[in-house]
């Protein structure tokens, strides 16, 4: 049963999105605690790997706790509680309890706030030993620099230049470790190999640490010898460690805040300083607040949606990076953790949509920082970090890193987040982009466009390529009409006809409208198949349809390019339980392909990233708002589907219908759910979401052909939308299921009635 709206709550995410299970620490300006399969999240500091951006950094830090008398003090994890702005852990040794707040600040800083409670009646001394160990020798990543000042430490690694990337020379990563107080004594040394544990045993402290201190020395470059190579400096492991003596009154407590801070220039490592402070937790938390508050208000009593809505708003600035180095030109969000901390085109147009919302500055990042990396050729590289770009798209034989993408979002940027002068950039980007299609991805000049490596349209190993290639998996050249790469092309030229229009280029408006009416009719001519009612890829050496039904047979949906007469596509195929329509959908590829496979296997092997029959929320998203786009333009009997099928995505991130553990994989399986676990990435930002949940559980259409749309799905749920900013106006939308639809423009009201119908809040 149905509240009405004035008794939804509001939803605090801190507290709402908090569990015991999860280990992520995120809130850096460019930085992210989240190994995949972590081995010591549940011991003292960072000594899984951190990243910066692309960089990871194993062995951050740790922190030893030893009696007056320089024993060991053991300690255990005995609770964790993890929200979106803390991990807070407890520990349990002999008479002490120590609780730990892991938080990541805004200075790319590690921080470790502590508090230490006396289990006995008599004060006690005790002493914190900061370490870290990292590489030396002629193999980087090596240290090549150390310094010691006011109590604390810095440090430099050198990392090599990585072939394929268009940065030549060697990156370098400093590093300051502090405490909130000068350390009481120090010491860096080098050591030959061990075992890589976060133990007091295997550090310096059993041999360098006497009578309550360190010895203030740095023994990390002992020497030369001589090599093939010619001298190199001796190799090993440099240990640096801080320490902090620590007076604890009986049965009482104390704090220490220690810290480890990055950058890829000294002045950025030294600004971690701010981040060590006492009251860091509370400056977390309020931090978190407001990066949660630049996206609108969304209540519902479908607690799947909501609690999924402010989960997204997470995970997206858990992946911001706005670090204006190398690549990194423009602010973005990367795809996912571990291998996945890239800017990838592929998944950096679903950051466009959702960034709409909220920080403008992400949405046209996301689009402006490929245009700053923009190949000769006019292609955008598929993946761009601190090293530069990678990608040498552009011809059959050299095609490596590059993926099709819709980039007519820039056409939503454009009337939802107006800026004339990113708008300009990003045009130009994108018609040299385009002539790129032209010039190298059509020959025949068919109007449809080529997919020249399986991996480009980022759905690898799929019957479809296999039906132009018999080798098609072995990642070498192909060639295939893609429907998905034509698709947007086609909307792409839709886009840039409207975008000359603002810009006042009305010369330049008449070559995208042609260019588009040509992709569009070769779409419905050569990629329809009336009887079969589905859209096809084509193979350019016959010019004939695959017959190979892919999920991306209906992105004509996604615009105007799918008419009445193709809702066969949908009614016969897309919600066919045979073919896509599963209880989890939609898989990739129909389960009538040869190739299906629920189980993540590719002939037989279980496969990282197989699309042959998997649910990836990559399509999901494609596939919903497609459904959607049908019913509200073409059909309105779908609508109830349409709404069902968007309820039954968000589902899917909640393994067995677990509210409280969210989650976001790669892929899944079609009919059990369950999550590419082994694959050990969460949080996969590869999908829209949160703008689906805005555009068709709130209705609020910002780019609707009239102007400013409000036109919501019978989601059979009451909610509320409050503060969607679009053209200077606030926008608030609230719906009572089977009672009161109110709109609000700026607070006034512009519609109230008793059900779900279209308003126009702001006409063109």
């Amino acid at each position: 049963m149905t509240r009405p709206e004035s008794d939804l709550p509001p939803f605090d995410p801190l507290a709402g999105l908090a569990r015991d299970d999860k280990w992520f620490v995120a809130g850096g300006r460019s930085s992210v605690y989240a190994p995949p399969a972590p081995l010591w999240d549940r011991c003292l500091g960072f000594w899984d790997e951190v990243h910066l951006g692309h960089t990871a950094l194993p062995r951050l830090f740790t922190v030893s706790l030893v009696d007056g008398a320089g024993r060991p003090i053991p300690l255990q994890c005995a609770e964790r509680h993890w929200r979106p702005d803390r991990l807070r852990q407890t520990y349990r040794g002999p008479d002490l309890t120590v609780i730990e707040q892991k938080l990541n600040l805004p200075e790319d800083a590690f921080v470790s706030h502590l508090t230490l409670r006396n289990g006995r009646a008599e004060a006690r001394t005790l002493h914190a030993l900061l370490w870290s160990w990292q590489p030396r020798g002629p193999v980087a990543p090596s240290l090549d620099a150390v310094a010691a000042e006011a109590g604390r430490l810095r440090y430099r690694l050198r990392l090599p230049h990585e072939p394929g990337w268009s940065r030549q020379e060697a990156l370098d990563l400093h590093v300051l470790l502090a405490g909130d107080r000068p350390a009481h004594s120090w010491t860096v040394q080098l050591t030959e190999g061990h075992p890589p544990h976060p133990d007091w045993r295997f550090s310096v402290a059993p041999e360098k640490f006497h009578d309550g201190r360190l010895p203030n020395r740095i023994r990390f470059d002992v020497g030369r010898r001589e090599s093939r190579r010619g001298p190199e400096p001796i190799a090993g492991n440099v240990h640096l460690m801080l320490h902090f003596p620590l007076t604890l009154p009986p049965g009482g407590e104390t704090t220490l805040v220690v810290c480890v801070a990055l950058g890829f220039t000294p002045e950025r490592a030294e600004a971690g300083r701010a981040a060590i402070a006492p009251d860091a937790p509370v400056r977390s938390e309020e931090l978190w607040r407001r990066a949660f508050a630049r996206f609108p208000e969304f209540r519902c009593d479908d607690p799947y949606l909501q609690r999924y809505y402010w989960y997204r708003c997470w995970q997206l600035r858990a992946h911001e990076v706005d670090m204006g180095f190398g690549g990194f030109q423009h602010p973005c969000v990367l795809e996912g953790i571990g291998p996945f901390r890239n800017h990838i085109s592929y998944s950096a147009h679903c950051h466009m949509r959702e960034y709409v919302w909220g920080d403008a500055r992400f949405a046209w990042g996301s689009l402006l920082n490929l245009v700053a990396n923009q190949l000769p050729n006019g292609a955008f590289p598929g993946h761009v970090n601190e090293r530069g770009s990678r990608g040498a798209a552009g011809s059959i034989t050299g095609a490596v890193s590059f993926y099709h993408a819709r980039w007519s979002n820039l056409a939503l940027l454009a009337v939802a987040c107006p800026d004339r002068e990113r708008l300009t950039i990003a045009y130009e980007g994108l018609v040299r982009y385009v002539e790129h299609f032209q010039r190298e991805r059509d020959p025949e000049g068919s109007g449809l466009y080529d997919v020249i490596n399986q991996g480009e349209t980022g759905q690898e190993y799929m019957a479809r390529y296999q039906a132009v290639h018999p080798h098609a998996d072995d990642w070498g050249p192909i060639r295939l009409k893609g429907v998905d790469a034509s698709c947007y092309l086609y909307e792409l030229y839709r886009a840039l006809g409207k975008i000359a229009r603002e810009l006042g280029r009305a010369d330049e408006v008449a070559r995208w409208d042609d260019a588009a009416d040509r992709t569009a009719t070769a779409i419905r001519t050569l990629m329809w198949d009336p009887d079969a009612e589905y859209f096809f890829d084509v193979d350019p050496a016959t010019m004939r349809r695959t017959g190979v039904k892919a999920l991306v047979g209906i992105y004509p949906f996604l615009s105007d390019l799918a008419r009445p007469e193709h809702l066969g596509a949908l009614r016969r195929h897309l919600l066919h339980p045979a073919e896509f329509w599963t209880p989890f959908p939609f898989p990739a590829e129909s389960l009538d392909s040869p190739c299906f496979s629920a189980e993540a296997e590719w002939k037989g092997k279980r496969t990282n990233c197989p699309w042959n029959g998997r649910v990836w929320p990559m399509t999901n998203s494609h596939a919903c708002e497609a459904l959607a786009e049908a019913a509200l333009r073409l059909d309105p009997t779908l609508r109830p589907v349409a709404a069902e099928a968007l309820r039954r995505c968000v589902r899917l991130f909640f393994p067995a219908g677990d509210l409280h553990h969210p989650n976001t994989y790669e892929h899944y399986h079609p009919f059990t759910g369950q999550p590419s676990a082994y694959r050990a990435i969460d949080d996969y930002q590869h999908s829209w979401v949160l703008d689906l949940i805005l555009r068709y559980v709130g209705g609020i259409r910002l780019d609707d052909p009239a102007g400013v749309a409000i036109d919501p799905l019978p989601m059979g749920v009451s909610f509320a939308v409050r503060g969607v900013r679009v053209r200077g106006h606030r926008i608030d939308v609230r719906y009572r299921h089977g009672g009161e639809f109110v709109v609000t423009v700026d607070g006034q009201e512009r519609h109230r009635g008793p059900r779900l119908e279209r308003v126009i809040v702001l006409p063109n």
